[in-house]
């Protein structure tokens, strides 16, 4: 297993640990021994550039895990390496990949090489829509977990493909995804049955749609977290007491009038 962390990134890989230059991961992946590597972490590395991860797709032929979440210096060239060159790839997480240079095109390079992918992550990839999924979910018939969550162009029109094209799916993260209707997941409930989890969170559906969908199915647990936006703190300002002002020396008139009414 690889991690990768800090500028650049660092690859932790067998025995030793090696810094990886902004500039690309070639050098390193040109070792023979990452030939064998099988799960790799890239993930949240501003330093990750096209060119980097295409070397990763060239020099480790074995990788079975890939996770380049947030790696905003990649796009349609690293998708197509990871999808061209990547066979064995059953886990790909690219969670909050919404930059410019990532396209419909290199969504749907994805699919071509990794006919096994199991799990596959696409979370706040705000560039995905229903054409651009419907194309990926064709090619991906052993997809077991898909997450979706926040790509608000998302409709009933690709999730319905799950129905045909994805028969052993058991988690779906359809959160944010606004535009999904409870008959299409009523659909997926019934023609799915290896469903075992689904998130609809900050959906259109209600709650008593969820209980709902509990009832047609009683083995899929409905995740639906109700977004709850910070309350005010209320700030209770406390006043300091004033001093109690002392009274002035009585005068002489005083005096003499208290004596008085003393008499």
């Amino acid at each position: 297993t690889a991690t990768a962390s800090g500028w650049g990134g660092s690859v932790a890989g067998g025995p030793t640990t090696v810094g990886v230059p902004s500039s690309g991961l070639a050098p390193f992946f040109n070792l023979h021994r990452t030939r064998s590597l099988r799960a790799l972490d890239l993930s949240y590395c501003p330093g990750l550039t096209d060119q980097a991860l295409m070397a990763v797709a060239a020099y480790c032929p074995s990788l079975e895990f890939l996770d380049i979440s947030g790696c905003r210096g990649v796009g349609d060239l690293s998708f197509s390496a990871v999808g061209g060159r990547l066979a064995n790839l059953q886990t790909f997480v690219a969670k909050l990949c919404s930059q410019s240079t990532l396209t419909s095109a290199g969504l749907v390079a994805i699919s071509r090489a990794p006919r096994n992918l199991k799990r596959l992550d696409l979370s706040g990839c705000t560039q995905l829509d229903d054409a651009t999924l419907s194309a990926i979910l064709k090619q991906m018939p052993c997809l077991r977990s898909l997450s979706v969550g926040g790509c608000v162009d998302i409709t009933d029109a690709s999730i319905l493909m799950l129905n045909t094209c994805c028969k052993q799916l058991q988690h779906l993260d359809i959160s944010s995804c606004i535009h999904v209707t409870l008959q299409v997941l009523l659909d997926i409930i019934h023609d799915v049955p290896t469903l075992t989890r689904l998130n609809v969170s900050e959906s259109k559906v209600s709650n008593a749609e969820v209980k709902m969908l509990c009832e047609v199915r009683a083995n899929c647990r409905i995740v639906k977290n109700q977004f709850r936006p910070p309350q005010k703190m209320k700030v209770r300002i406390f006043a300091k007491p004033e001093d109690k002002k002392k009274k002035p020396p009585a005068t002489g008139k005083d005096a003499k009038g208290k004596g008085a009414k003393k008499k």
